[in-house]
């Protein structure tokens, strides 16, 4: 994150998805989350007062459900609340609540201001820090920083938690607020108070907002250690990306260039339809037949499952190739990178992807906000699952930490691809 082609959105997490994409940049995606936008509404008529469901512990016999305990609830909040007892507010209160009950991070309900924030999110241009941010938990959290971003420069990394935004507290704030509270005028400064795993104390991220515009692709031809090699970077996976990638692979050919790394870390995602189109420039799918060509599934709740096959003919042949990953790769990054180790097409080196493989459907209500709704899951050409579990890859690396001297780092996780190329 909707099966109309070019209409699907893989979003991160939003970002859970996810917000989807970013924050303060996002496409997709969530960039985190792998979602659907359809122009649907919910009309205007009145809900009855009884609903009949299937619930899965009922052999499929319908159940009745009375709506009669909501309203006395309402009515006692209504006859005996010493406050301000709005009524949107309560509204938007129990879908949320609803929603929340599902136990699912990336169903959630979007009030017409966090549904206009989202859909700004999809025009990938954005005042901020540069950094998808989604929904987990209820928490603002951290999906992926974009490459040279404030955010990213500032020290953020995948699953952070914000619990502050300057002064603002995220536990008693709408997600909605938390994001407006770090969007602001370039060249201010937002201080987040996040907490990281392993880490003892609270950390505060002060980070400078800029004009957020990342190409989502760049390609170079290096050389190191002896090596000569095409390096390609995807930051996301937009409507240029696959015009890129093939541009790319077939410069790298004409330059007898055969040895290519493809650098998807912290890609929060994209189109889900680009992602098949750039993986299957890099596949030759005809090796694997019993996969039929898919570059990914879909599995929806009734265990239908639909097949993507690759929309593009292969242009590499014998080149070598090999995709970094991390957990801040997700999504769209994930199809991609599964559908590479699938086919054997090329090795994962890095760490274990971030595991956002379900699908969202945005789902538009009369008055401008939205529910997104989780509707089935993704799975890897050999039916390997995404979500939750991430893409394992074949060579594990951790990321090298910043140093005090204030020297630049070394890519060990690059440096170690370039060592395999050798082989």
């Amino acid at each position: 994150m909707k099966l109309k082609r070019r209409a699907k959105k893989i979003i991160p997490l939003n970002s859970g998805f996810v917000l989807g994409l970013f924050v303060l940049l996002l496409v997709f995606f969530s960039g985190f989350v792998t979602a659907r936008v359809t122009d649907e509404s919910v009309s205007g008529e009145p809900i009855s007062s009884k609903l009949q469901f299937v619930t899965g512990q009922d052999s499929g016999r319908p159940q009745e459900v009375s709506f009669a305990k909501f309203w006395e609830a309402w009515q006692i909040v209504d006859n005996n609340f010493f406050g301000d007892a709005n009524k949107v507010n309560r509204v938007d209160g129990a879908i949320s609540g609803m929603l929340f009950s599902l136990g699912d991070p990336y169903t959630v309900y979007l009030p017409k201001d966090e549904n206009d924030i989202f859909r700004a999110d999809l025009t990938g241009q954005i005042t901020g820090i540069g950094a998808e941010i989604g929904q987990i938990n209820g928490l603002p959290t951290i999906v992926t920083p974009l490459p040279g971003s404030p955010a990213e420069k500032a020290g953020a990394k995948p699953k952070d938690i914000i619990i502050k935004v300057d002064e603002l507290e995220t536990q008693t704030s709408n997600f909605a607020e938390v994001i407006n509270s770090i969007r602001g005028t370039v060249g201010t400064t937002v201080a987040l108070t996040i907490i990281r795993e392993g880490e003892p104390a609270e950390i505060v991220l002060k980070i400078t907002r800029e004009v957020i515009k990342i190409p989502s692709l760049t390609y170079e031809i290096k050389e190191q250690d002896g090596v000569r090699y095409g390096l390609i970077t995807l930051s996301q996976f937009l409507e240029d990306t696959y015009k890129g990638a093939k541009a790319a692979l077939e410069d790298f050919q004409s330059k007898g260039v055969d040895k290519i790394i493809v650098d998807v870390r912290n890609n929060p995602g994209g189109l889900l339809d680009v992602s098949i189109d750039v993986a299957s420039i890099f596949i030759d799918t005809a090796v694997k037949p019993e996969f039929n060509e898919a570059i990914v599934k879909q599995k929806d709740r009734n265990d239908k499952v639909l097949s993507y096959k690759a929309s593009k003919k292969s242009i590499l042949n014998d080149e070598k190739v090999i995709v970094l990953v991390n957990e801040g790769s997700a999504s769209a990054a994930e199809i991609f990178a599964g559908a590479i180790s699938d086919y054997g097409r090329g090795r994962l080196v890095g760490t274990t992807t971030f595991g956002k493989g379900s699908v969202q459907e945005l789902k538009n209500l009369a008055d401008g906000s939205s529910v997104k709704v989780t509707t089935a899951k993704w799975f890897t050409p050999n039916d390997s699952t995404i979500d939750q579990v991430g893409i394992k890859p074949d060579v594990i690396i951790e990321e090298q930490e910043d140093n005090d001297s204030g020297e630049e780092k070394s890519d060990n996780v690059l440096d170690a691809a370039i060592e395999l190329l050798k082989d």
